[in-house]
This record gives structure tokens, C-alpha cells and sequence, in this order.
């Protein structure tokens, strides 16, 4: 058995073409996965171009590494790099300007190390609770970060969509990295902004939950994620693998928490209340039935996802207030007091997360604070230097006006011919001059942009590190 469950979907959305790509790599000789979503930026520009590049780069250098391991994060690197020269080259032979976006998760030895450029996402889960989540590279991600749109608002603000990088273009930008041991119980979902935009993290959590059943799961999730985008609907793309190991599969099957996650996606608390006494009240060793059945026929694809979601509160099992030894929650029977130790377990966990995430605003105000005043030095830096050139340009116009009136004179009269030549070199000497300070001006302005860009970047970088 392998250590792994996946499952990939796709919608094309209203969309008239899928700019979406995404792939599942596996070498079972050195027990090792790569998992790829990418979405095409550009519109009728080639973006399907772009995003098939990444997958067929990805595809080509896995099979070329021949199953022998590799660091995966040097290997992440190489895909960036070499999917972001294949983007241009592809345009270049079209004539358009296509780039894509990556988000990709490297499982191997314990151990799983993820990439992302733009706005397709990664999330990592643990036990079926959201442990973290890839930063966009777009302006609305700055906005949330900066507190002035929620969370929640991504999907529907105007500002959605505008990247800061991707794949592609004129510039390499080298993508965000991350890393986490690894174990049963962990998932990670990659997926497009189209998924994102209209599937809720909490809903995330019980796709990732269920186990054999997720690959259903997930292509319900990618129609419901359609039917909210309405007739603006983007592509849809969503790839995850949950870490089970050798007996985890089995392990997930005979937890309740992990099938009642599961089942509140698609059924309502009502089945949820039956399940729990009927399964409990039969546990004698045998499996639980499925809440779902996922073999049922005659549905519309997205009408499971849609009369569940939002409407179970999922389980957690760290919220359960204690567990026999089989591993099941004491009060499983008892709603109301799993419903009330989830929401005291939420409470404790929002007022922490509200604390860090105070301090954290705090301190990127101060940051904030004094990349205004460097801006601020440079933009008066930038006025005196307008200021001299001004009085450069002005200068020369009168010298220019001199000439003039000195070569006019010096056809009325030879004997001015040796002071017009006098002024003639005169005045190359002071273009000379001028070009001087025009460069050296403009060597200065390049330093202090320089200086800017290097003040920007180690900002970005120390935002990430205290991320």
C-alpha cells in the first residue's frame, strides 16, 4: 500500500478554454511524490500555453531524475527556473506574452517542502485542522496582510487577480518556499485561485478528511466552486494527497472524528447525530459505514457539496473533551458538549490568534512607518536633483541663445570670427561640463534606487521570516 491518498479535479468554470493544468508525479522506488497545480495568466494570451509548460517541464525532469532522490527544494528551484525560460520561449514563438502560476508540494522521507509563485495556493492540514497556507503574490494579499480586507473577502474584491509575480515575463522571481515533517493524519490541497475564491478553508479541511472517498469528494467541490462563481466563473483546478502510511489508511476508516469530518460536507447534522449512535452502538470491531455513498447515481455534481456545506459543524479532535481507549471522543454521543468544547477550544485558539496577529500588525506598521520615511528622504533627493537639472537646462538654453546671437554677428563681420570660435569652444566645454554632472546625477539616482529596491526587498524577506 502506498503511503499516500490523492485526488485531483477540474472545472472549466464559464470559461470558453482550461488554462488550468495540474499533475500527480509518484516514484514508488524511492517512495517519493510531487503534486503541480498551475493557472495560465494572460486571457486569450496564451495562458493555456503557459501553464502546460510547467506541467511538461515537471514532467520531463522527474523523469529524468530516473527515481534517484534529490534535494527537493534544489529540485523545486530547477522546475521554477527552467518552466519560467520554456513560458518564453513558447511565447516568443507565438508572439505573446504568457506566464502561469505555480504552487507545487515535494513529498519525501518524513518530509514535505512546497513552492508557489502568484496566487494558486498551498494548504496544509494536520489531523483535519488548517495548519497553514501559502501567501499570495498579489496586491489583495498586501491589503489583507495590511488589515484593510478580510480574509474572506478575497474572493469577491476587485483587486483579485493582480499578481506582484508568476512564471513568465521579462524577470525570473524566485518562488516562496516551504517545508514540514510529515505524518499520518497530514494533507496538503493545492488549487487554484478559481477553487479558493469560492471553497471555504474549513470546507477544505473535510475534502482532505475523507479519506478513499476524497477523489468524489473533490470533483463535487470543483462543481459547487462553478456554481458560486456564477456566469464569471473562473477555471477550477484542486490536487491533494493525505499522508496515511502503512496502516493510516485503515487507522482513518475506524476514526469517528475523521469520518464525521468527512460526512458533514455532504450530509446534514441531523445524519451526522445518526451515524455517531448507530456506529457507536454497533463498535465491535467491525468498520463504521461510510456517511457517504459515493456510489449514488442519477445527481447532479455538485449537489452533495452544496447541501452540506456550511451546514455541519466539522470535528475536531483536539477540541474532544477525552477519548476511550479505541480513540473515540467520550462525549461523540453528546453534541451539545462536543459543539461547546469546540467552541471554547475556538475561542482560546482566536483570542492567541488575535494577539499574534496585533503584535504582528504592530510591527509591520513600524516597518511600514520607516519605509515611509525612506521614501519620503528619496522623493526630497529626488526633487533637488529636478531642481538642479532645471537650472542645467536653463543655463544651457542661454548659452545656446548666445551662440545664436554670436554666429549672427560673426556673418555681419569677419573680424568676429576669432571670438566666435573662442565662445565655440567656450561653450563645448560647458557641454562637456554639463554632461558630467547630468551623469553623475544619474549615477546617484540609479545607487539610490538601488538602495530602495534592497531596503524593499529585506522588508519582504523579514516579513516572511516572521511569517
Amino acid at each position: 500500500m502506498t503511503p499516500w491518498i490523492f485526488a485531483q479535479a477540474e472545472h472549466l468554470g464559464s470559461r470558453r478554454e482550461q488554462q488550468d493544468r495540474h499533475a500527480v508525479l509518484i516514484s514508488s522506488r524511492t517512495r517519493e511524490c510531487l503534486l503541480i497545480v498551475s493557472d495560465g495568466v494572460g486571457g486569450q494570451e496564451g495562458g493555456a500555453v503557459a501553464s502546460q509548460a510547467v506541467v511538461d517541464v515537471a514532467a520531463k525532469l522527474w523523469a529524468a531524475k530516473d527515481g534517484r532522490p534529490v534535494p527537493p527544494k534544489e529540485f523545486l528551484s530547477r522546475l521554477c527556473q527552467t518552466a519560467h525560460a520554456e513560458i518564453v520561449r513558447r511565447g516568443q514563438q507565438l508572439e505573446v506574452g504568457p506566464r502561469a502560476t505555480i504552487a507545487a508540494v515535494y513529498l519525501s522521507n518524513g518530509h514535505a517542502i512546497w513552492a508557489h509563485s502568484g496566487d494558486s495556493r498551498v494548504y496544509q492540514f494536520r489531523d483535519g485542522v488548517l495548519v497553514s497556507r501559502t501567501r499570495d503574490h498579489s496586491v489583495l494579499q498586501i491589503l489583507v496582510d495590511r488589515g484593510s480586507v478580510r480574509e474572506d473577502e478575497m474572493g469577491t474584491h476587485p483587486d483579485q487577480g493582480k499578481l506582484l509575480q508568476s512564471l513568465g515575463g521579462e524577470e525570473y522571481k524566485e518562488p516562496t518556499f516551504g517545508s514540514a515533517r510529515t505524518g499520518p493524519g497530514d494533507a496538503f490541497l493545492l488549487c487554484t485561485d478559481g477553487f479558493w475564491e469560492h471553497i471555504t478553508p474549513v470546507e477544505a479541511a473535510a475534502l482532505v478528511a475523507m479519506g478513499p472517498h476524497m477523489k468524489q469528494g473533490m470533483q463535487k467541490a470543483v462543481a459547487v466552486a462553478a456554481k458560486r462563481g456564477g456566469a464569471k466563473a473562473d477555471n477550477v483546478t484542486v490536487a491533494a494527497v493525505a499522508v496515511v502510511g502503512q496502516k493510516g489508511l485503515a487507522e482513518m476508516l475506524r476514526n469517528p472524528v475523521v469520518a464525521a469530518a468527512a460526512g458533514g460536507l455532504l450530509l446534514l447534522l441531523l445524519i451526522l447525530v445518526i451515524w455517531a449512535s448507530s456506529s457507536k452502538s454497533g463498535s465491535n470491531g467491525a468498520k463504521p459505514t461510510p456517511i457517504v455513498d459515493t456510489t449514488a447515481t442519477g445527481k447532479n455534481p455538485g449537489s452533495g457539496l452544496s447541501a452540506g456545506v456550511g451546514s455541519t459543524p466539522s470535528t475536531d479532535p483536539k477540541t474532544s473533551a477525552g477519548k476511550t481507549p479505541s480513540g473515540v471522543p467520550d462525549d461523540f454521543a453528546d453534541p451539545a458538549a462536543q459543539a461547546r468544547a469546540a467552541q471554547e477550544k475556538a475561542a482560546q485558539e482566536k483570542a492567541a490568534q488575535d494577539k499574534a496577529a496585533r503584535e504582528q500588525a504592530e510591527k509591520a506598521e513600524r516597518e511600514r512607518a520607516a519605509q515611509d520615511r525612506a521614501t519620503q528622504e528619496w522623493a526630497a533627493q529626488q526633487e533637488k536633483l529636478a531642481r538642479d537639472r532645471a537650472a542645467l537646462q536653463k543655463e544651457k538654453d542661454a548659452l545656446d541663445r548666445e551662440r545664436t546671437e554670436m554666429e549672427k554677428s560673426a556673418r555681419n563681420s569677419a573680424a568676429l570670427e576669432d571670438e566666435r570660435n573662442r565662445l565655440a569652444a567656450d561653450i563645448e566645454r560647458r557641454k562637456q561640463e554639463l554632461q558630467k554632472v547630468q551623469d553623475a546625477l544619474e549615477k546617484q539616482a540609479k545607487k539610490e534606487r538601488a538602495a530602495l529596491e534592497a531596503a524593499r526587498k529585506a522588508d519582504e524577506a523579514a516579513r516572511k521570516k516572521n511569517k
